[in-house]
């Protein structure tokens, strides 16, 4: 093992072949203590699990019609936005302007 006190500072890349699935946050191939900054996009091969809240600019799915937000059995409670564009399907409850159909 390699214990460093302080810094570690790299001009290439770092390689990690640990193969352990990441389950919570203390258990994984690469495990930090603290915040992670990344300056450039970031690629995850398989799922995404986040504990707490995101921040985020636009959500996009990667095609039309191809993505969901929620699921049948794990959907969200509130959906807060300025304008919704697109289609309802259910039952719809409260003030709704617009055009139907």
């Amino acid at each position: 093992a390699l214990d460093v006190i302080g810094n570690i500072k790299t001009s290439g890349n770092i390689l990690a072949n640990g193969k352990i699935d990441s389950t919570s946050t203390g258990r994984g191939s690469l495990i930090f203590k603290g915040g992670i900054a990344i300056a450039k996009d970031l690629y995850a091969g398989v799922n995404v699990n986040i504990v707490g809240g995101i921040t985020a600019g636009s959500i996009v799915p990667t095609a039309n019609n191809d993505d969901s937000l929620g699921a049948t059995n794990n959907q969200y409670l509130n959906v807060y936005a300025n304008n919704f564009v697109g289609n309802f399907t259910g039952n719809v409850s409260g003030t709704v302007s617009g055009t139907a159909g």
